[in-house]
């Protein structure tokens, strides 16, 4: 674990609190080398790659999930 400034600290708060990284715009390691000014590991472990297969989502969904039923005003 780093130790940071209360400056450099609020910085990277403020960069994340911004909504520059959704889920459209995932923090990459550059982004992470970028703000916290370290160099980072590149690769997964191979325990999120087992990980992330237990939770599979399928290209396209069998149906949907959300459903719009219009309403006609009086």
């Amino acid at each position: 674990m780093h130790n940071f400034e209360k400056e450099k600290t609020e910085k990277i708060v403020e960069e994340l609190e911004y909504d520059k990284y959704t889920h459209d715009y995932p923090i990459t390691t550059k982004d992470v080398e970028g703000l916290l000014g370290i160099c980072i590991p590149k690769e997964l472990p191979k325990e999120i790659y087992t990980f992330i297969r237990l939770y599979r989502m399928e290209a396209k969904p069998s149906r949907p999930s959300v459903g719009c039923v219009p309403v006609l005003s009086p």
